[in-house]
């Protein structure tokens, strides 16, 4: 007889559990306060993405909209006293810093220096000025890291004021020298800059771009650029300085030169295309132009290009209409310093306009074309 054995299984009973889900961290910003000094930073997992824009009201009144760590969306700083300085520091994901100019008061124009590292990721930067008159200092000191970084200066208005009312974003009867100090850095990866300033400048504007380390072997052409387009007067006593390395460049300026006008461009170690084109209106009192009125001396430009190692690609390409022809008085002359470098590179090719630059060194340049 055989007999069977059967093996009963246990019964599989179902057993409730909870499952761990995946974090869902909202990214959120913090801040506090020291003295004048507004500091904004990140808080909770570095890896997400922020949105900061701060509006200043010309005077010391900050407000600031972002996912703050209390739940709100936005604070208002006005009612502390001036806030002088902000200092932003935003880590990891791909944020966006914005900044928005709202006044230009005559009276109780305080000055204000923005300092951000906007961290790893692919980040923006973006400054309006309002197309209004700067009658008090702004600094922008603004860096990126890792990834793709775009930063965007725009509606620059007059910086400083003459004291009357042919200045078009100004209001103050009082002349007012003021400085505007833009400072980018680009970082690693591909990073790009476009600054635009549309006002007269009776102070210092300085433009400095860096578009700092790109890394990639395998590319001979550099990634980084700078697009600068400048439509102003150079006023008697005021400076302009354009400054880009570590980058391609297109810089493009449109106006008078009473004061003194500085570029200087410099490429990479890579194959670069940089560009500069000055178009150099006729001063007050040479029959071209309106200009403002009691500005008599002209005023110096100094070139200075530098493509460094590789096969660059070089444009420098100038009009004046403020020539000794016109007037004499008021002319316009280049810095004996100029000079366009080709650097070491073997194949580089040029355009310089010879001819309106007298005295400019050109040198380095194996096929140059003389306009």
């Amino acid at each position: 007889m055989i007999r069977r054995h059967v093996t009963r299984t246990a019964d599989r009973k179902f057993r409730p559990a909870v499952e761990a889900l995946e974090g869902r961290e909202v990214p959120a910003v913090d801040f506090t306060l020291a003295g004048n000094t507004l500091n904004l930073f990140q808080f909770g997992n570095i890896n997400k993405t922020d949105n900061v824009s701060i509006t200043d009201d010309g005077k010391g009144g900050i407000k600031v909209q972002a996912n703050f760590k209390d739940g709100s969306s936005s604070k208002d700083f006005s009612g502390i006293g001036s806030i002088t300085n902000i200092d932003v520091k935003l880590k990891g994901g791909n944020d966006t810093l914005n900044y928005n100019l709202t006044g230009s008061p005559t009276t109780g124009a305080k000055p204000l220096t923005i300092t951000a590292d906007l961290g790893d990721g692919n980040d923006k930067f973006n400054a309006d000025l309002g197309n209004v008159a700067l009658l008090a200092d702004r600094t922008f000191n603004v860096a990126g890291k890792n990834g793709n970084d775009t930063f965007k200066v725009s509606n620059v208005g007059d910086v400083g004021s003459n004291g009357s009312s042919s200045s078009s974003s100004s209001s103050s009867s009082t002349p007012v020298k003021t400085n505007l100090t833009v400072n980018l850095t680009g970082g690693k990866d591909k990073d790009s800059a476009d600054i635009t300033l549309s006002g007269a400048i009776f102070g210092t504007a300085n433009i400095t771009w860096d578009g700092g380390s790109t890394f990639n072997p395998f590319n001979l052409k550099s990634l980084d650029s700078l697009k600068a387009t400048l439509n102003s007067n150079v006023n008697k006593g005021a400076t302009l300085n354009v400054t880009s390395t570590g980058s391609n460049a297109d810089v493009k300026f449109n106006g008078q030169v009473n004061g003194t006008a500085t570029f200087n461009i410099t490429g990479t170690n890579k194959d670069d295309t940089l560009s500069l084109n000055l178009n150099i209106a006729a001063n007050p009192g040479q029959g071209a132009g309106s200009g403002t009125s009691g500005e008599t001396a002209g005023g110096t430009v100094t070139i200075a290009v530098d493509g460094k190692a590789g096969n660059d690609n070089i444009t420098v390409v100038a009009t004046n209409a403020a020539t000794a022809a016109a007037t004499g008085a008021e002319a316009v002359g280049f810095s004996g310093a100029s000079k366009v470098d080709g650097g070491a590179g073997k194949k580089d090719k040029g355009t310089v306009s010879i001819s309106t630059i007298p005295g400019i060194q050109v040198v380095n340049i194996e096929d140059i074309k003389n306009i």
